[in-house]
């Protein structure tokens, strides 16, 4: 009991959505922090946002022609490029945000490849790639740290993307410790849902819009800035707070992996029966979130936004 109350009080000294900045300096206590978070969110009952910042495309991703094309591009350019910040944001069940963490990795314009223009575009954002260079997190560590029963498995949370099919590549990198990705969109679609078995993307059902402009639409204050990892994810999981409670799938007959019971708190439901009757072994390359519809359109103005497009 008493060491509950410490990991309680422990939490709740934590700014809920402040986004904390990670540096290999203070990456151990962080990602302890992150566990703790999603412990306290539930474990599997929490739900987590992922986004990601990456230095643009080398590969052109072709606007016809069929998924593996597609996926292709994808695995092309993340086998090639890093990641430059890894921002996840994390919430129970109820709805209540529990901490936001902006992971900088280490990334060198000097050695690393990447488009100009998308690392012009990053510099004015804030990112800091001087510092990037030197206090940078190894991707090494934060790959071994983030394969925990806590965040990826049968136990794992609910992982919430917007547009995110290059947001799930380059985490799957760091999971694998950089491992290529696998040569079809079929082994790749298995491999995700191997660590990530509870998965959806926001923008599958809200279709119409950038994250930037559909929270503003909802009302949501963004907290940080635009095109930085932990900004944007905590945007991706306010979004979705925000169109769960105001029924946004529900009210137009949609699909939703969420729903309020007679209480009013919300429950797995139509999500766990898709899972548990599609998949039942955790490790299956059967099982898939809804299909991709539209064009990614991850923010205006992007650059690297020319290059992507949904894969499903």
């Amino acid at each position: 009991m008493a060491a509950d109350e410490t990991m309680r009080e422990k939490w709740q000294a934590l700014g809920v959505k402040e986004v904390r900045e990670v540096w290999a300096r203070n990456f151990e206590a962080e990602i302890s922090n992150l566990m703790l978070s999603v412990g306290a969110a539930g474990g599997a009952r929490a739900i987590v946002a992922l986004d990601t910042e990456f230095p643009g495309f080398l590969y052109e991703t072709p606007r016809t022609g069929g998924k593996e094309a597609k996926y292709g591009a994808l695995r092309n350019n993340v086998d090639k490029l890093s990641p430059i910040q890894l921002g996840i944001a994390v919430a129970g069940a109820e709805g209540a945000v529990r901490g936001v963490w902006c992971f900088n990795m280490c990334f060198d314009v000097d050695v690393d490849l990447h488009t100009e223009e998308s690392v012009n575009f990053l510099r004015r954002a804030g990112i800091n790639f001087v510092r990037h260079k030197k206090e940078g997190i190894s991707s090494v560590d934060f790959g071994r740290r983030l394969r925990c029963p806590l965040l990826v498995g049968p136990l794992a949370p609910l992982w919430l993307t917007f547009s995110g099919d290059y947001d799930l590549g380059y985490l799957l990198k760091v999971l694998t410790i950089g491992t290529q990705l696998p040569g079809a969109v079929a082994l790749f679609d298995g491999m995700v849902s191997g660590y990530m078995p509870r998965r959806f993307d926001l923008q599958d059902m809200l279709t119409q819009g950038s994250l930037e402009s559909l929270g503003t639409k909802f009302g949501i204050r963004r907290h940080g800035s635009a095109h930085t990892a932990g900004s944007d994810a905590l945007l991706t999981l306010e979004l979705y707070l925000k169109a769960r409670e105001e029924n946004v799938w529900l009210s137009s007959g949609e699909w939703a992996p969420w729903s309020a019971d007679a209480s009013g708190m919300w429950n797995y439901n139509t999500w766990d029966s898709v899972w548990s009757s599609e998949a039942s072994d955790w490790n299956s390359n059967t099982w898939r979130t809804p299909s991709h519809t539209s064009e990614q359109n991850h923010g205006f103005n992007d650059p690297r936004t020319s290059q992507a497009a949904w894969l499903w």
